[in-house]
């Protein structure tokens, strides 16, 4: 594991002045949250359970490691939300081929068996088409 330190927001202010990467860009401030922000979200990320990141994290809770210093990748989520999407879609197309399935029947098979949904048989009808 690491070695801590209690002095570790100067030893980074220093380490920045020495390797010349300035503390403050246009995208926030460098500094030991931060970092830690970036290495528990890549952690994630490359697929590590809530535990094991808590573990790598040395942090005494879950929720410390998810709700203080992981982060939601942009990317990520975008890619998410496409699968999610194509997933739904392929969802409707089986449920609409078995509501359909279903409508083919005849009338005396259908009264005999419980029908699924709340709505008429004849309101489906009209949304799968």
């Amino acid at each position: 594991m690491f070695e801590a330190h209690k002095d570790t927001s100067p030893r980074l202010d220093k380490d920045l002045k020495r390797a010349r990467i300035p503390k403050w860009t246009q995208n926030g401030k460098i500094d030991f949250h931060s970092l830690r922000n970036v290495c528990v979200s890549n952690i994630i990320e490359a697929g590590a359970t809530v535990k094991e990141a808590q573990s790598l994290a040395r942090h005494s809770t879950p929720n410390l490691t998810i709700n203080t210093y992981a982060r939601a990748s942009q990317k990520r989520l975008a890619e998410l939300a496409e699968k999610a999407s194509e997933n739904m879609r392929i969802t409707q197309k089986c449920a609409t081929g078995v509501l359909q399935n279903y409508l083919q029947l005849g009338p005396s098979v259908r009264s005999t068996s419980v029908f699924p949904w709340r709505l008429s048989p004849q309101s489906y009808r009209q949304t799968a088409e």
